[in-house]
């Protein structure tokens, strides 16, 4: 598909090729934008090979020379039988008010020309840029999700701390905890309206993802 240039913006389709600098780009925006995650790029990959993501098909780049300023990361996917077109928009904090994130909200109007997909906006709650794109386009807040992150040495601290019926080991050593992972994964994220069940592929990439760590 072709998309229109306007102020020297062009829009494209993302490839796989653009994995390291769509990881450039959303490392550098991080670093100006404390509100914002960084992704190292096989973290990136990781999240682009997800099951839910369809290898980042519906992503879009917004680029000025070469050069990416923002990054369309939208998918379409079932959930509880209903179609669900998530989107997020993340735009280079030094390219804001130049109406980029308005460009890239009218692709995502046309990706599903069925009319059968609810478009639902996914902004962590820091995210301020974020928050107002998606106000400013008639979302309201309906989840929270909060993240919590324990370094491996704290989790090996616990573990010595764990009475002995309470072993804990990494699950990256031992693929065949796939089935409670997946339990696991349910339990906690279910009843969210855009949970998607963890796939055979998923746990897998996971598992090899650099600095992975998961315990039971």
């Amino acid at each position: 598909m072709r998309y229109p240039t306007h102020v020297a913006i062009a829009l494209r389709p993302y490839t796989d090729a653009d994995a390291a600098r769509a990881s450039a780009y959303l490392c550098d925006a991080a670093r100006l934008d404390d509100t914002l995650r960084p992704a190292p790029v096989e973290e990136w990959r990781t999240f682009v090979a997800s099951s839910f993501n369809h290898d980042g098909r519906d992503f879009v780049l917004a680029e000025e020379d070469g050069v990416i300023v923002a990054i369309l990361m939208s998918t379409r996917y079932e959930s509880r039988g209903a179609q669900i077109r998530n989107v997020r928009i993340s735009v280079h904090p030094h390219h804001r008010r130049r109406g980029i994130a308005t460009r890239l909200m009218k692709i995502v109007d046309g990706q599903d020309p069925d009319g059968k997909a609810t478009i639902r906006a996914s902004v962590p709650g820091s995210w301020v840029a974020g928050t107002h794109l998606v106000k400013s386009r008639g979302f309201e807040p309906r989840d929270t999700d909060l993240e919590m992150r324990l370094s491996e040495q704290a989790w090996q601290q616990m573990d010595a701390q764990a009475p002995c019926e309470m072993p804990i080991r990494s699950y990256a050593h031992c693929p065949q905890d796939d089935e409670a992972w997946v339990a696991l994964s349910a339990e906690a994220y279910g009843d969210t309206p855009d949970y998607t069940a963890l796939t055979p592929g998923d746990l897998a990439t996971l598992r090899t993802e650099p600095g992975f760590g998961l315990w039971f």
